[in-house]
């Protein structure tokens, strides 16, 4: 899978999409954001720019910009907390584009449900909602964030079709190079002048 490596402001970008919710629900999110998931990206490298889509610029449309950042930035992380729609939406374009992108989920129990089906092969770091900091995520968040940012991680699943594609296309191009080869050798043969 090719991708564009983030330049300029996006290099150092970690840009984190996750439900915002109301109320009580806004700050339990907001909670986990900077008790989670920002002391993590600091730990894992402290030039790293930690981003949600409310601290971005309101300049234009709000979804141009949540797109650029998504298919852009270093790293994602995704926040599959309640497996919000605009989140697995995001997820879908960022997987679909890069790689570099990290998954956090609560442990399943009764009150949150089990991942589904399509992101169960991933490595997705679990938390219990609702408890705080704990080591245990922020260190494999750490880990994840690293290897994201220093090498070449396998975590979008359009990848290895893409390389297939790829390689198809190639060789459709290939034959079809050879065979307009092979007709204008044909007519060049034919035509008298």
């Amino acid at each position: 899978m090719s991708t564009i490596a983030p330049t300029g402001e996006f290099a150092r970008t970690v840009f984190v999409i996750m439900p915002f919710g109301d109320g009580t629900e806004s700050d339990v999110h907001t909670a986990r954001f900077e008790t989670l998931i920002k002391p993590a990206v600091k730990e894992a490298d402290v030039d790293l720019v930690c981003v949600r889509a409310d601290d971005i610029e309101r300049t234009g449309s709000v979804t141009d910009r949540v797109i650029e950042y998504l298919t852009k930035s270093k790293v994602v992380i995704a926040d599959l907390f309640g497996l919000n729609p605009n989140v697995l939406y995001e997820l879908g374009v960022r997987h679909a584009v890069c790689r570099g992108t990290v998954l956090l989920a609560p442990a399943p129990d009764e009150a949150h449900k089990k991942l589904p089906f399509d992101l169960r092969n991933f490595d997705v770091i679990l938390y219990r909602p609702f408890m705080g900091l704990e080591r245990g995520p922020v260190k494999r968040l750490v880990r994840r964030i690293k290897d994201c940012v220093t090498g070449d991680p396998q975590d979008s699943p359009i990848g290895p079709g893409m390389s297939i594609l790829d390689h198809d296309v190639r060789e459709l191009d290939e034959h079809i190079g050879a065979i307009a080869h092979g007709i204008g050798q044909h007519l060049s043969s034919n035509v008298r002048w």
